[in-house]
């Protein structure tokens, strides 16, 4: 299959969906900007024109006037350099994209087909998979817990591991930056692991108020998701009188069915079912703190409330922030390099997979299938002896290296359909002692123009490699893909 330039557009769509969103919003911020220094403005000049000012006064409210139309213009600079660099972003990805009609050319079907073999495209792969791989360690960076760092938590995105590597890689490949909303996927982690590793609402709350018109339009469930962890963490402190004053405060109103307005009858129904355990939590709070209740509260019948006062709350908050970031922003819900790897293993994914019996990632597996759930944590099984041998291997005496089986893919490989493949490329391909590789009837199957010398090597047991004219006995030839 030949790879053409309008798969490439098609599958970049994402890298121009953020700045254009990011624009869309910086715009509504300067118009808000705008209108709330106009109407200040209006007010200051109606005291101005007071009939009972005196002149300092009037004075004082004119210099005041100036202040604030000089703190309006700090900000509408700010947003100006914000909306040059979103554009400067989409310019970049635009004459990235338009690199690849230098090295393609016209097919039978309107595409341009690119010209795999060219070195100049190498390096725009290069790049490209450079992006793919920053993209994901920006987003998916955890910091160590702050139990091993002497309680020190990380506020700063200096130790992200994506930034690092981009800050590192940005002079053999410039302008990579622009190729990445890295700002935007930082903000994202630093909010994500201060709600799921330092179960801290600040940033959350913040990013919510900033964000307050759209999640509002859009009918997000995240207000309750923050009221709900606020009110639960305060029980977990032990701050009941606290907390029943700010479950009356903040989350009562969310048991109003015409609080959600048209089409929120399922997130009411989700969010009356959590503020129904409300006084059962309570409840169950007051037991422990009994004589005998840590006894009695870790009996079966209580295990709910157990549930309640778990992580799983941070989790959840955790989740409905990612929806809503992503949907702000039109960001994937999935990884881009999950995206790529995946389509790349489903060509490669055979019903032979998952049969290596002597790897404890696939002991469970029910007559290898593929699809059950592992035993162990398979990502930290990097060594050789998990490659292999399984029963195509054992008799070649070669490692494994297939992606599909590695420990390191193997998850994400996991769910995908097998290749509708019969055979390779080469049938019955084998590879020569020099390394190179050719279907074995072609090698045994002398041509008209050599009749004679093909028949002298084949009774001699041996084979000519036709390019380098080197001759190698058959014995020596390894079959490098079973059938």
């Amino acid at each position: 299959m030949d790879v053409s330039v309008n798969f490439h557009v098609a599958s970049r769509q994402s890298q121009f969906r953020v700045p254009s969103e990011l624009i869309r919003i910086n715009f509504k911020h300067v118009q808000r900007l705008i209108e709330k220094q106009r109407l200040a403005v209006d007010a200051e000049v109606a005291k101005i024109k007071a009939a009972d000012l005196s002149p300092p006064e009037r004075l004082a409210a004119l210099r005041k006037t100036i202040r604030g139309f000089e703190t309006f213009q700090k900000k509408l600079r700010q947003a100006l350099d914000k909306d040059r660099d979103y554009h400067a972003r989409l310019e970049a990805r635009r004459a990235h994209l338009c690199q690849l009609a230098q090295w393609a050319k016209p097919s039978p079907d309107g595409d341009m087909v690119l010209n795999l073999h060219n070195p100049n495209l190498i390096q725009w792969y290069r790049a490209e998979h450079m992006a793919l791989i920053v993209d994901y360690l920006i987003k998916s960076y955890v910091p160590p817990s702050p139990s091993s760092t002497s309680g020190k938590r990380f506020k700063s995105d200096s130790e992200n591991s994506g930034l690092k590597l981009l800050a590192s890689i940005k002079d053999n490949y410039p302008g990579l930056d622009k190729l990445i909303d890295h700002d935007i996927f930082a903000l994202f982690n630093r909010i994500f692991v201060s709600i799921v590793q330092e179960h801290d609402l600040d940033l959350v709350v913040a990013w919510f108020n900033d964000n307050k018109s759209f999640l509002k339009k859009n009918h997000s469930n995240l207000e309750f998701e923050i009221n709900y962890c606020k009110f639960l963490s305060l029980i977990d402190q032990g701050e009941v009188k606290q907390a029943i004053v700010y479950s009356q405060t903040h989350l009562s109103v969310y048991s109003n069915r015409d609080h959600y307005g048209d089409g929120g009858q399922a997130m009411y129904e989700a969010n009356s079912a959590k503020l129904k355990h409300i006084g059962g939590l309570l409840v169950y709070v007051s037991m422990k703190e009994e004589p005998s209740g840590e006894k009695v509260a870790l009996m079966p019948r209580y295990r709910q409330y157990q549930q309640l006062l778990s992580n799983e709350r941070w989790v959840s908050l955790s989740q409905c922030f990612m929806d809503n970031f992503n949907q702000l922003y039109g960001i994937p819900h999935h990884f881009p390099l999950y995206t790529y790897l995946s389509a790349g293993l489903v060509t490669l994914k055979t019903k032979s997979c998952y049969h290596n019996h002597t790897n404890t990632i696939f002991g469970n597996q029910a007559n290898g299938s593929g699809h059950n759930t592992p035993a162990h944590d398979v990502w930290g099984m990097v060594d050789r002896k998990f490659r292999g041998p399984n029963h195509y291997y054992h008799a070649l005496k070669k490692i494994n290296h297939c992606p599909v089986c590695s420990p390191e893919l193997f998850q994400l490989a996991r769910g995908l359909p097998y290749a509708q493949l019969i055979t390779n490329v080469f049938n019955n391909p084998f590879k020569l002692p020099n390394g190179n590789i050719y279907p074995f009837d072609k090698l045994l199957a002398p041509s008209d123009n050599h009749l004679d010398e093909k028949s002298i090597l084949l009774r001699k047991n041996s084979i000519k490699d036709p390019l380098t004219h080197q001759v190698y006995n058959i014995s020596d030839c390894v079959r490098v893909y079973p059938a």
